[in-house]
């Protein structure tokens, strides 16, 4: 175990209005971010077999495959009615929850590989040396979806170990992490990582900051919401640390508006993660146990799936690893316009 210590974590606000908007190009130019690369989708609808097909083919995916969910993929007309290219739906059976049950995984790296077997795209641009990446999707969940406790949903990923850091497999600095989104009861939004939490005060002194020793931890609950039956906008950046200095970022944007930015995070110890890998695709009700399954058959759909890549670590001021520091105090934040209205750090929730 190695005893690393985060610098005066640093969480700037959510802006509630319609001038505090971004555009995604505003984003990519402010953290200097230049390679992109648009995940096609089909013009038609496929069922689940053509769909699997169109994956493996067109988006890159490590070694091929498809971790589970086969039958749960496909593409199909805008289910809000919108003309164009069909989208990606992903179906979660009644009853189904974590364990394969429903939802699928996979892990597509078009631009970076970070994995000892990676699988590049024929227009790969990097070998591995995007250590700042910005994943950009449309969302859109069934009318009337039933959130229950919640389910996990897509983020990015790197290290060489492309199995850990996800249920239940901890992060211990050299090998992996993983920053995915996680809807929570009535829709509520966070991200959900697995980085390492040995750092000084990370999982004490924080109110956003919501640890667990068997699985992920959970960044921000609340800050957002989803909603049901409209499209909506996430924009995730990660942006990892210098070996050594506690300065990386993890920053959300829910339909153009800046719902948290942690800055001054130390998500690697070891130049043996090197890149951001990719697209983490993951989807699922749970949470590990049946009270956190589907009540029904339903649907969330995906469009406009975009990555956009960046060359060097964080270059934010940070302190070294091992220097002996607090972390401060969150500025809160309000994000209107969501399925709620939520103030960051009131509430502990059950994983």
């Amino acid at each position: 175990m190695f005893s690393s210590l985060i610098a005066a974590a640093v969480l700037l606000p959510a802006v509630a209005n319609a001038a505090g908007k971004s555009t995604i190009d505003q984003i990519a130019a402010k953290y200097g971010l230049s390679t992109n690369y648009n995940f096609t989708q089909p013009t038609d609808a496929l069922n689940s077999q053509a769909a699997q097909k169109f994956l493996v083919s067109n988006w890159a995916l490590n070694g091929d495959h498809i971790d589970f969910g086969l039958n749960d993929i496909s593409f199909v007309k805008d289910p809000a009615g919108d003309a164009g290219n069909a989208v990606l739906s992903i179906n979660y059976p009644k009853g189904s929850y974590s364990g394969q049950t429903g939802g699928t995984q996979f892990y597509a790296q078009p631009l970076n590989a970070s994995s000892s077997t990676p699988h590049l795209a024929g227009n790969a641009s990097s070998d591995g040396q995007f250590e700042r990446m910005l994943l950009a999707y449309d969302i859109y969940f069934d009318q009337g979806f039933q959130w229950n406790l919640g389910g996990k949903l897509p983020g990015l990923r790197g290290g060489p170990d492309v199995w850990g850091c996800s249920g239940g497999h901890q992060s211990d600095g050299k090998s992996c992490f993983s920053t995915r989104l996680m809807w929570r009861t009535s829709g509520n939004g966070e991200v959900y990582a697995y980085i390492p939490t040995t750092m000084k005060n990370f999982c004490t002194q924080n109110s956003y900051i919501i640890c667990n020793s068997d699985f992920g931890t959970s960044i921000e609950r609340s800050s957002f919401g989803f909603q049901s039956g409209k499209w909506q906008t996430i924009w995730l950046y990660v942006a990892l640390n210098e070996v050594g200095i506690a300065n990386g970022e993890v920053s959300i944007w829910y339909n153009g508006v800046n719902a948290f930015s942690l800055t001054n995070l130390e998500l690697r110890a070891s130049g043996s993660i090197e890149s951001i890998g990719g697209l983490y695709f993951s989807t699922f009700f749970g949470g590990y146990d049946s009270s956190w399954a589907s009540p029904s058959s339903q649907n969330s759909y995906y469009r406009n799936i975009r990555m956009i890549g960046g060359l060097g670590a964080a270059n934010g001021t940070g302190q070294p690893s091992a220097a002996p520091t607090t972390i401060a105090s969150p500025t809160l934040g309000v994000v209107c316009g969501a399925a709620l209205v939520s103030v960051l750090g009131l509430a502990s929730y059950l994983f």
